[in-house]
C-alpha cells in the first residue's frame, strides 16, 4: 500500500495502523507518533516544504510543524532514605551528676539528728508515762452518760391569764368608744397615760386596734405580748398583771 506525501502522517510509522491528528501514541503498538504539520491559520494539514497553505493561502513557517517529541526518559522510583547511624563518638554524653557540697551534707546531717532526737524524746515520754501510771481496777470504772443541752421551752399562759388580758383590752376599747377617757386611763400603765384628752378620731382608731389585737406569746407568769395595727403600722405592746389587775403597757 502506497500513501501520498500529504497523508503519510495518517499512519503509524512503526506498524502502519491508521491514526488521528490528536493521537500522540499508536493505539496498536503504543509507539510515539510524530506530530502532523498543520496550518497555523486554518488548522488544515499541509505538506512539508510548502510556504503557503493550500486551503486558506496563509503563509507557513519555515518548518511546517514542531519537531517530533522524544519520549521522556523513565526515571526509576527514588529509594527510601535509610537513616544513617552516627558513630558513638558523636553521641552527646550526659552531664555528670553534680556532687553535693560540704554545706549541703552538713544540713542533711543536722536535720537527721534533730529528727532522731525528737523521736527519742517522744519515746522516753511515753515510756515514763507507762511506768508511772497504775492499772485501773474494777472499782475505778465510772459510768458516764451523754450530756444534752437543755432547750428552753416557751411559757404557756393559763386560760385564766389569757381571759383576764383580753378583758382589759375589751374594757379599754369600750371606754374609748364611749368617750370615757378617765376609765381608759385606768386600764393603761402610768407610762402610757396622757394628761390631755384623746380626740374622737384617735379614740375610734385605738378602740378598733385593741379589739383586733393579736396575741403573740406568753413571756412568763402574768406577762403576755400582743400586736395591733394602728394607722397602717404594726405596734407591739404587753398586758402585765400588776397588783391583782391587768394593765396595758
Amino acid at each position: 500500500m502506497t500513501t501520498s506525501p500529504k497523508n503519510h502522517h495518517r499512519f503509524c510509522p512503526n506498524c502502519g495502523a491508521t491514526r488521528t491528528a490528536k493521537q500522540k501514541h499508536c493505539g496498536s503498538c503504543g509507539g510515539l507518533l510524530p506530530e502532523i504539520p498543520v496550518c497555523p491559520h486554518c488548522g488544515e494539514e499541509v505538506r512539508s516544504g510548502k510556504s503557503f497553505c493550500g486551503t486558506c493561502g496563509g503563509a507557513l513557517e519555515t518548518s511546517a510543524g514542531p519537531a517530533p517529541r522524544e519520549p521522556a526518559p523513565v526515571m526509576p522510583p527514588p529509594r527510601p532514605a535509610v537513616p544513617s547511624q552516627e558513630p558513638r563518638s558523636h553521641v552527646v554524653p550526659s552531664p555528670p551528676a553534680q556532687k553535693r557540697s560540704a554545706i549541703g551534707w552538713l544540713v542533711i546531717a543536722a536535720v537527721g539528728l534533730v529528727a532522731i532526737l525528737g523521736v527519742g524524746l517522744v519515746g522516753l515520754g511515753l515510756l515514763d508515762e507507762f511506768l508511772t501510771s497504775t492499772p485501773s481496777g474494777p472499782d475505778d470504772y465510772i459510768p458516764t452518760t451523754a450530756r444534752t443541752t437543755p432547750v428552753a421551752t416557751p411559757y404557756e399562759a393559763s386560760s385564766e391569764d389569757v381571759a383576764g388580758a383580753k378583758q382589759v383590752l375589751t374594757a379599754a376599747a369600750g371606754a374609748l368608744s364611749s368617750g370615757n377617757t378617765a376609765t381608759f386611763q385606768q386600764q393603761v400603765s402610768s407610762s402610757l397615760r396622757q394628761s390631755g384628752a384623746v380626740s374622737p378620731e384617735q379614740a375610734t382608731a385605738l378602740a378598733r386596734a385593741f379589739t383586733d389585737a393579736r396575741m403573740i406569746r406568753a413571756d412568763g407568769p402574768g406577762v403576755i405580748s400582743w400586736e395591733m395595727t394602728l394607722d397602717g403600722e404594726t405596734v407591739p405592746f404587753q398586758t402585765i398583771m400588776e397588783e391583782g389587775s391587768w394593765k396595758i403597757y
